[in-house]
């Protein structure tokens, strides 16, 4: 019979196996009570604020990404408040690609805007994001298009007050004849505006004068001039444009005019506006313009070239 070696018996003063300490498991961290493990927190936070801040500037970005939502809603997220508001006149040269929306901001804010695009154009030339700030348009960023979407988008810091996306075009030009009051064009001018200077404001808002009569190609446009350019009839603009209740009886008064006359629109020389009512003479020429427009008819503005003049 095989004998074991005797074994050594325990000492008496060793502790149980189970009041032993026994290597700490790769969960031991996170069970315990008062000191937890933060790197989870840490990460899971992270996480948290990466996903605010891209949902962020999605959700400012798709606010007007098109899909037939209502065009006149207002949208309120993240700080930004969008509404859609009248476009602006545009100069010529510049078309409208988007609609005009308005942003309301608490304080300075970056963001990704993404605007719908009435038509998608074939490449980016030409096209921009644009602001209207005092009284004109400026163009404050390249416009990207969206690979397989109607939409333009651009990065903006801080977001302007208002944006449009336009375009610029080649434009057409045409050659004008201002002609005296009762005076005649020469058979071979090849014009495609004719512009007698016929009327002239009055201090009670309405017009003088008598339209000449012109022999005109119908592919002519008959657009008479009211001067106001002379030191009295200056005087009589001033007060106009600075009485509220008097412009918007000119503006009455000259659309009228056009109607009666069957004129193609009306060209303003108003040439020596006191410079203190550059923003009376900006509001008035806006609103004439749509109140013209309604009707198919052209405004024209006959303005002094820019610099010191000569007295």
């Amino acid at each position: 019979m095989r004998r074991f070696p005797p074994r050594d018996l325990p000492p008496r003063d060793r502790p149980p196996r189970r009041d032993l300490p026994r290597p700490e498991g790769p969960f031991d961290r996170l069970l315990r009570r008062n000191q937890r493990d933060p790197a989870p927190f840490i990460i899971g936070g992270t996480v948290l604020f990466l996903a605010l801040v891209i949902g962020t500037v999605l959700l400012i970005s798709g606010v007007f990404s098109g899909g037939g939502g209502d065009s006149g809603s207002t949208v309120d997220s993240s700080g930004v408040r969008a509404t859609p508001g009248e476009m602006p006149g545009l100069p010529p040269g510049l078309v409208a690609l988007s609609d005009f929306v308005e942003f309301d901001t608490d304080g300075d804010l970056s963001a990704t805007i993404a605007l719908p695009l009435r038509s998608r154009p074939e490449d980016e030339t030409g096209l921009g994001f644009y602001t209207y700030m005092d009284g004109r348009w400026q163009r404050v960023a390249d416009a990207r298009l969206e690979s397989g979407e109607q939409q333009a988008e651009a990065d903006f810091s801080p977001l302007p007050a208002n944006l449009a996306v336009l375009r610029v075009v080649a434009q057409a030009y045409q050659a004008a004849a201002s002609l005296p009051a009762g005076g005649t064009l020469h058979p071979d001018a090849k014009v495609g505006i004719v512009s007698p200077r016929d009327y002239r404001p009055l201090s009670d808002s309405t017009v003088e004068g008598t339209a000449t009569e012109v022999e005109v190609e119908d592919s002519v446009l008959l657009i008479p001039t009211i001067v106001g350019s002379g030191e009295d009839s200056a005087a009589v603009v001033n007060d106009i444009l600075a009485d509220e209740s008097l412009r918007g009886q000119h503006i009455q008064e000259i659309v009228e005019l056009a109607e009666s006359g069957d004129f193609a629109g009306i060209d303003l020389e108003y040439s020596s506006v006191d410079p203190e009512l550059r923003s009376e003479f900006t509001l008035f020429a806006q609103e004439l313009g749509r109140a013209l427009r309604q009707d198919g008819r052209r405004l024209s503005l006959t303005l002094p070239p820019p610099g010191r003049q000569r007295p």
